[in-house]
């Protein structure tokens, strides 16, 4: 929008002759404008950011500054595209069309392309059978022999074999023992879910360095600690935290403790914290790379026109 027509307005309006007169470095002059537009965007998304560490109480940490290096890389991107396509001399409306036309396809059509490719490229069809079986599995144990349910139990928790089966229609021992036997018939098919998540976020990743849009996005979103990555950290750390209180509180259940015993104002909420450090060079090398990549070119077709003085 800033720049599109920064050469073809002056040309058109029958100005540029004026200005290719008056100056003794028309490149140098065509830069000025855009290191102006530049530094007015800069300038904006430094404000808007001085606002938020205000009001939001954002720390000044490796991941703000990580952030706004990225912000800035992806603004510098998007210029050097527009200087690239300014140098190929065109008109106004050929150079408005074009930068929309590669706006849409790197924001929209790009990303929904590989998303189609990486969904079909690595199916998850066990997080409905997960589901299903996980059921299934836990509800087949009310018509099972209670005692092999126990013996399986008892070979994941080989320290709660003190604990026998009571003598009575229903007990916490083997209820218990029932929900693990649901998980644990169902723990093939949710290996199998993680590691297809984990390989569609690998691909995504490599993919996205090509793609500084999209490697923008999943960078930010690395950053604020929203990602796929983040989620199966997730998953792993509560399945450990489950299993902490799995043990802790199966010994007082099957002792058959009274509640009002237990000091419950000891269990406070706990947080999970993803410690996933930030590689910078990783972040920005992909859009510094394709920044310098179109204004070499552009470079290259401003020097090829005579008009441009003194390059």
């Amino acid at each position: 929008a800033f720049s599109y027509n920064l050469v073809s307005e002056e040309k058109e309006s029958g100005t540029w002759k004026i200005v290719a007169t008056q100056s003794s470095n028309t490149f140098f002059y065509i830069l000025k404008l855009f290191y102006i537009r530049i530094l007015s965007l800069i300038v904006l998304l430094s404000i808007v950011l001085f606002f938020a560490i205000l009001f939001l109480e954002i720390p000044l940490d490796k991941p703000f500054w990580a952030f706004y290096t990225i912000g800035i890389l992806y603004i510098l991107f998007w210029f050097a595209v527009c200087f690239f396509i300014v140098s190929l001399q065109k008109n106004s409306n050929f150079n408005a069309v074009i930068l929309l036309t590669i706006w849409l396809f790197l924001i929209v059509i790009l990303p929904a392309v590989i998303n189609t490719y990486i969904v079909n490229k690595f199916p998850v069809p066990e997080a409905l059978e997960l589901t299903v079986k996980q059921r299934n599995a836990y509800h087949e144990k009310w018509d099972m022999d209670k005692q092999t349910t126990l013996d399986k139990f008892y070979s994941n928790y080989p320290q709660f074999k003190k604990y026998p089966l009571p003598d009575k229609e229903f007990s916490w021992l083997w209820y218990y023992a029932m929900q693990q036997m649901g998980d644990d018939d169902s723990a093939k098919e949710s290996q199998e879910l993680a590691t297809k998540l984990e390989q569609r976020n690998h691909a995504s990743q490599t993919i996205a360095q090509f793609v500084p849009t999209l490697h923008a996005q999943i960078q930010l979103n690395e950053i604020a600690k929203s990602d796929l990555g983040n989620q199966l950290l997730f998953l792993q750390e509560t399945k450990k935290f489950h299993e902490k209180m799995r043990l802790y509180f199966y010994p007082k259940i099957f002792d058959n403790e009274a509640v009002n015993k237990e000091n419950w104002s000891k269990f406070k909420v706990e947080t999970f914290n993803d410690t996933t450090s930030i590689n910078l060079i990783k972040s920005i090398l992909p859009l510094l790379i394709f920044s310098l990549f179109f204004i070499i070119f552009g470079c290259f077709n401003f020097k090829k026109r005579s008009d441009f003085k003194a390059y």
